[in-house]
């Protein structure tokens, strides 16, 4: 499980995280080495500004880098 953590100035405004994926989801799977999204917050003060966005954009290419 692996957790990353976006910042503002020293301040936590969001979170994502991603896992091996639980059993029961693995048929559904359209690789071979299939991630699972574990948590995406963000801050209420930062939503509607795109972190989010760049939290999914970034775990997408983490998962890619790893061959997922």
């Amino acid at each position: 499980m692996h957790f990353w953590v976006v910042n503002d100035e020293d301040v936590a405004i969001g979170v994502v995280g991603l896992s091996d994926p639980l059993p029961k989801t693995l048929p559904f799977a359209k690789t071979n080495k299939p991630v699972e999204i574990k948590i995406l917050y963000v801050d209420g003060n930062y939503q509607g500004k795109g972190v989010g966005r760049h939290l999914i954009n970034f775990i997408e290419e983490e998962a890619k880098k790893e061959g997922q």
